[in-house]
């Protein structure tokens, strides 16, 4: 049986610790086209300046940008990732998740309930944790209402992360996601999918029909979204705000663990084993792009459609670039 870790704690299957190691970046280039123009993905690593997994990571344009992990790690970009510089987050819990709304303002969370906030780019963090169970992940819509989601439990703010209201789940959830501040969705164990048009007042039940555990889950808009998870072989999609969910093949065996659209049509998927899929036709077709590392990628963000970045465990983090090599005549 494939052994599996979970966002974090570290969750696994055999509650095994897979231990990573990261090699050299590759120079070889990948080129992929969506009929009319030809791209090639570059992949290059950056000097994160730790060791510690990194769990999440998060970019408000193409120069600001956070990862998140172990030990209350959080470090800062705002030069698009040429350096990394440490945050103190007063914490040592481990940090699972990590959203901004603009290069001031943000939260992260994590282990044990942990619930950080930033007004000023996260030269200092506020402690907003409600406390209680584990939480794996945390989006935010504007700087009054976001969502945490985590072990058996969803949380909703309103107030900037002052006070937060608790909705119960029936499984440990993984990843949220929320394209408005009405409709949402959130994926966990055993292939569950939530959906709420009420901005998480009450939740409801879609069929994935999936079997093992959802591990991230992204929506560009109310109807277009992409979850990935425990079974790599394929990425699960729906153009109907999941009444449907079709399979993608992934060209893929690994776990997928996380997943992310700059646009309708880019996309991105990173898992175990230094796995990553890129696609540019709205995952009718996933390329299969080198390997770079031989770790488990846990995390992926866009800062525009031209920049990618993915973090990892041991302090991976990569900075993927979208490049034109052949225009469409004009």
């Amino acid at each position: 049986m494939k052994e599996v870790t979970f966002p974090k704690l570290k969750l696994s299957l055999s509650f095994v610790v897979i231990v990573l190691s990261v090699i050299t970046c590759s120079n070889e280039e990948v080129i992929v086209g969506n009929g009319a123009t030809t791209y090639e993905f570059n992949a290059v690593t950056q000097n994160s300046g730790t060791t510690m997994d990194l769990l999440d990571i998060f970019f408000t344009d193409a120069r600001n940008g956070w990862a998140v992990g172990d030990s209350g790690t959080i470090l800062h970009t705002s030069d698009g990732g040429a350096n990394w510089t440490p945050q103190s987050s007063a914490t040592l819990k481990v940090l699972h998740g990590v959203s901004f709304i603009n290069a001031d303002t943000g939260w992260v969370a994590g282990e044990g309930g942990t619930v950080l906030h930033t007004f000023d780019g996260g030269d200092t963090w506020q402690d907003q944790s409600p406390g209680g169970v584990d939480l794996t992940d945390v989006t935010f819509f504007d700087s009054f209402r976001g969502w945490a989601v985590g072990n058996k439990v969803i949380l909703k703010t309103t107030n900037n992360g002052k006070a937060w209201d608790t909705t119960a789940a029936d499984d440990w959830l993984f990843g949220v996601s929320f394209p408005d501040e009405n409709n949402g969705w959130a994926v966990g164990h055993r292939g569950i999918i939530l959906r709420t048009n009420n901005g998480g007042r009450s939740w409801i039940s879609q069929g994935s029909n999936a079997l093992n555990p959802l591990l991230d889950v992204t929506f560009i808009d109310l109807n277009n979204g992409w979850v990935v998870g425990v079974d790599g072989t394929f990425i699960l999609h729906t153009s109907d705000g999941g009444a449907n969910w079709s399979k993608q093949d992934s060209r893929a065996n690994e776990v997928l663990r996380g997943v992310a659209f700059g646009d309708s049509q880019i996309g991105i998927a990173v898992g175990d084993s230094g796995t990553t899929r890129t696609t540019l036709d709205g995952g009718k077709t996933w390329t299969v792009e080198p390997r770079v590392v031989t770790g488990t990628l846990r995390k992926v963000a866009f800062g525009d459609a031209d920049n990618i970045w993915i973090a990892g465990d041991n302090g991976v983090i990569l900075k993927m670039t979208r490049v034109e090599v052949k225009g469409s005549g004009k």
